[in-house]
């Protein structure tokens, strides 16, 4: 399965508004009940906190990939923020993640989270990657931006 598998602009939010770890969590688990991929965006957030309360999901460079497992899952679903000053996510590295990926898997799924945690690391390993993502100026164009990185990491496509 590929993140173009699971994310859709609908999805994917640029320079959100966000000050703290609770309201990205907050925002991207309402992009995930907008599009009908959670039913309950605060059950959700409480799984996802539940998550975080074990290690940070903010891994470093900028990143942060917060995501749970939980029966308000009604598919599987990525949602995206970007905020380009960055959160104190208490990443590994001490800096502020400016790239947000939100997993929603349901309960019962197998591995779909750890396979998405690759996919996505792999692709953002690279700072021109990040880079090109975050001065994304809509969302189509940071999908089309990721669906061509995706592609080219996973498939040989150039």
């Amino acid at each position: 399965m590929y993140i173009s598998d699971l994310l859709t602009a609908d999805c994917i939010e640029l320079a959100a508004d966000v000050k703290t770890k609770d309201e990205v969590i907050a925002r991207l688990a309402e992009l995930l009940e907008k599009n009908g991929i959670v039913t309950d965006k605060a059950l959700f957030s409480e799984a996802v906190m539940a998550r975080e309360a074990l290690g940070s999901t903010g891994i470093s460079a900028g990143i942060a990939i917060p995501h749970a497992k939980s029966e308000v899952v009604a598919r599987p679903g990525l949602s995206v923020i970007t905020v380009p000053d960055g959160v104190d996510f208490q990443a590994r590295d001490g800096k502020p993640s400016k790239i947000f990926f939100m997993i929603a898997a349901p309960k019962d799924a197998n591995d779909l989270h750890i396979e998405m945690l690759g996919h996505i690391s792999l692709i953002l390993i690279d700072a021109a990657n990040r880079e090109k993502l975050l001065q994304a100026e809509s969302a189509d164009r940071f999908l089309s931006y990721l669906d061509r990185m995706e592609a080219k990491k996973f498939v040989g496509v150039d």
